[in-house]
């Protein structure tokens, strides 16, 4: 608990004396400092858990939340912009060029999260699944290898692998 000091007079003190009470008054701002982070991390954690027993226990998805925070102006589409995905596969692979003849193929960069549909990225993703699941494990990022370590995630990873997998290659269970 905090107590209260007595008023200071500075103006008796020495500089020395002024100095090392700044001294002393930096390093309690910076405990102060630690102390308020540490609470607001410990309450954030909180905040979160929280959440997430009421995500669960009203089958709620991002939309719900997103939708009732913006018609509570709690949050704007300006923060909902600033939301990155958290990508779960990173690969090189060849495309076709756009507006060049067929064939002609570029090295691009395939990237895949959680939710993502894929439509015209279709032989980009089959290209990262077409050499076998070692090298498939090679591609996935720290958050994919992160989803695979995870029983609750792991189906995402390996439904991903098994959908776009060669024809004659084996299920990855």
């Amino acid at each position: 608990m905090a107590t209260k000091q007595a008023e200071i007079n500075f103006e008796d003190m020495s500089l020395d004396e002024l100095e090392q009470w700044k001294k002393q008054r930096e390093e309690e701002d910076l405990k102060f400092k630690q102390a308020q982070s540490k609470k607001i991390a410990d309450s954030k954690k909180e905040a979160f858990d929280e959440l997430g027993k009421v995500v669960d226990k009203y089958r709620l998805n991002v939309s719900d939340i997103l939708n009732s925070l913006l018609n509570a102006r709690k949050i704007d589409f300006g923060d909902i912009a600033k939301v990155k995905p958290i990508y779960l596969i990173k690969a090189k692979v060849n495309k076709q060029k756009r507006n060049a003849p067929e064939g002609e193929m570029e090295e691009s960069e395939f990237l895949f999260f959680e939710g993502k549909t894929i439509l015209a990225d279709k032989k980009q993703a089959e290209q990262v699944c077409s050499n076998g699941v070692d090298e498939f494990k090679k591609v996935l990022t720290d958050a994919g290898k992160q989803y695979l370590e995870s029983e609750e995630t792991k189906h995402i990873i390996l439904d991903f692998y098994n959908e776009h997998k060669p024809a004659k290659a084996n299920e990855w269970k």
